[in-house]
């Protein structure tokens, strides 16, 4: 597919990038995200998607929640995983999780 194709640049860029993701990205944004979260957020995971390295994911569960890391980067996701967290290989167009598995 003509859309593969333009999107696997951008995907090796960060494959590329993941040995020096957490340096590069820091913390900056992470409490940005987590200061939006509603406070009613039902039990369950939460979805990281486009969770690289599992920053974000990370404090999740340091904050008592479940999290899963969905990344289409396998050296991304390989580094997530190695740091405990679950982790599936995805995309936002293809998210690999039943609908009600996770907020």
């Amino acid at each position: 597919m003509l859309e593969d194709r333009q999107r696997r640049p951008r995907n090796r860029w960060f494959d590329r990038l993941a040995p020096f993701w957490d340096l590069l990205a820091g913390s900056w944004a992470i409490d940005h995200v987590l200061s939006r979260l509603p406070r009613d957020l039902p039990a369950g995971p939460i979805i990281d998607l486009g969770g690289a390295t599992g920053r974000l994911a990370r404090r999740l569960e340091a904050d008592g929640r479940q999290a899963l890391v969905i990344d289409p980067s396998s050296p991304m996701t390989r580094r997530a995983r190695r740091r405990g967290l679950a982790v599936v290989r995805g995309s936002g167009r293809t998210i690999p999780v039943t609908d009600g598995a996770a907020a």
